[in-house]
């Protein structure tokens, strides 16, 4: 696994590469920046690494900002715990956003 702190600007670029290239990835909901799953990835080069699943996580800096860093890995356990955590992530923001409803 490699990790690489990343601008809005790269992981967009990453995205339209994908695109254009046909790479499949999964978007999942964040809280400011959106996370991704890219699937069989490896036509893509971070520097001179490259992997099977390329891994974008949203990074709190503060509650104002957030980043993103990039996480490669050829593990399917890997990037299906980060699947699984996204998706976690998901039901909790769905839940205090219900919460807050009702109490308005």
């Amino acid at each position: 696994m490699i990790t690489v702190e990343a601008s809005n600007e790269v992981v967009n670029e990453l995205l339209d590469i994908a695109d254009k290239h046909g790479i499949s990835y999964d978007s999942y909901d964040g809280v400011l920046l959106d996370n991704y799953i890219m699937h069989n990835a490896e036509i893509i080069n971070i520097g001179k690494n490259n992997a099977r699943y390329i891994i974008v996580e949203e990074t709190c800096l503060n509650e104002w900002s957030s980043g993103t860093r990039l996480i490669l890995t050829n593990s399917y356990d890997e990037m299906m715990s980060y699947e699984t955590e996204f998706k976690n992530r998901i039901s909790e923001i769905e839940i205090k956003y219900l919460l807050s409803q009702n109490m308005s």
